[in-house]
């Protein structure tokens, strides 16, 4: 049906007596005519086709087909009376949503950001947490980013973009020619320190090990310094200090500058990504959806590719 179409008195009228289960006690409650009540339906009955009460000496019941439209239309102008109590709540009360974000992605991306969706939408505040996300929470958090493999859930998951690492250090560690091949890789990484990053409580090696067992390295990779964060780590590779391997995307800065390199065109995919999570009822709040739409714009690679 043309939405410019939409009978949304008669909508109004046909809840009420589906609500109240008479004609009678509807008007009253409406504080208008029964007639006015009967024509409304009758209107809305001829609009979509079927009967939507059957009458009865002791009353009406619902069609199947009345009971499927009252749950939309309950819906809908639940949803209404929501979005114009949060309009009016704006002018004298901040919204206030609670964010959880990954460490990482928080202090490297995310706050500085965060003025962009505040001068975007003034009237919501942020709670923004970086610690431990807790598996079950009494009061859990509006919209998470963490850094995990793959999610099955019933939540609803967005993949911000899926981590790709290489080696990221001090241009001054590349004294050499171009790290094209296996054996330059492995005596270039002999002579540095190679930093790990703690991912869950599994071996601080891992990561490497994957790299080194992909790309046919034969030095050890148990070795170097292993940090809580990629900021740290990255902070160290900054002073000249080993070699990390770690997705570039938060760094762009940096390496454009010149003050961090990516010295080998080697790769690695190690199945984890940055992932945006929200309840799906969370989303019928106006402020979760602007803020989850802008963290999507902002945030997402393939968006962010698709735009250059």
């Amino acid at each position: 049906m043309d939405r410019r179409r939409l009978p949304l008195n008669a909508l109004r009228a046909f809840e009420e007596v589906a609500l109240q289960g008479s004609f009678r006690a509807a008007a009253d409650s409406l504080n208008v005519a029964q007639s006015s009540l009967s024509r409304h339906v009758a209107t809305l009955e001829h609009a979509a086709g079927v009967s939507l009460f059957e009458r009865h000496p002791r009353g009406i019941e619902l069609t199947p087909a009345a009971e499927k439209l009252l749950s939309s239309v309950r819906k809908s102008f639940d949803r209404l009376s929501l979005t114009l109590d949060e309009i009016g709540a704006q002018s004298t009360e901040m919204r206030v949503l609670r964010i959880y974000f990954a460490p990482s992605f928080a202090s490297l991306l995310a706050v500085s950001a965060l003025k962009d969706f505040r001068q975007l939408c003034p009237g919501i505040t942020l709670d923004i947490s970086c610690l431990t996300l807790p598996q079950h929470q009494s009061n859990p958090p509006d919209a998470a980013v963490i850094y995990s493999r793959p999610i099955i859930s019933d939540k609803v998951i967005n993949l911000l973009w899926q981590v790709e690492s290489t080696l990221i250090c001090h241009p001054d560690l590349v004294c050499e020619g171009p790290l094209d091949s296996s054996e330059a890789l492995d005596s270039f990484l002999s002579r540095n320190e190679l930093l790990h990053v703690r991912v869950d409580d599994g071996d601080r090696f891992s990561l490497w090990k994957q790299f080194a067992g992909v790309h046919g390295l034969r030095g050890t990779v148990a070795r170097g310094l292993t940090f809580d964060t990629a900021e740290l780590a990255i902070r160290y590779a900054q002073n000249g200090n080993g070699i990390a391997l770690l997705d570039p995307t938060p760094f762009r800065p940096e390496i454009a500058s010149g003050n961090l390199i990516c010295p080998s065109p080697l790769r690695l995919t190690p199945g984890y990504g940055y992932y945006l999570v929200c309840d799906a009822e969370a989303l019928e709040d106006t402020a979760v959806a602007l803020f989850r739409n802008w963290l999507i714009q902002q945030f997402c690679k393939s968006d962010r590719e698709a735009g250059q």
